[in-house]
């Protein structure tokens, strides 16, 4: 699951590709035609996978630079929104390909 999960592929054949752009998904998997957004606001959770992972990605930042380095407060948060702008494809990316799996292996078991 984390190879395929990482790889951008689809949680039901593992084959299909999740991402057709940078942040444009596919509606359905080109291989095993599996839905990826069930309903508006599907991916909700993924949302709050995104912002934990975007807060513990910032924490060794902020823990560095300010007990370490002694970095002021302006400039530290300069850094940290230009790490949160650099990650965001990948936080976004991977948060809903998280979501995606992790709901679908949980509704395959209860099935």
């Amino acid at each position: 699951m984390l190879v395929a999960l990482l790889r951008n592929r689809c949680p039901q054949c593992r084959e299909g590709k999740v991402f057709s752009g940078l942040y444009k998904m596919n509606d359905r998997c080109p291989r095993c035609d599996l839905r990826f957004e069930r309903e508006p606001g599907y991916f909700l959770g993924a949302m709050m996978i995104g912002y934990f992972v975007g807060a513990a990605a910032l924490l060794p930042t902020v823990i560095l630079g300010t007990f370490v380095f002694n970095i002021p407060f302006g400039p530290l948060m300069c850094v940290a929104a230009l790490q949160v702008l650099i990650m965001n494809p990948v936080i976004f990316r991977l948060s809903r390909l998280a979501w995606l799996h992790a709901e679908h292996r949980i509704t395959k078991k209860l099935s």
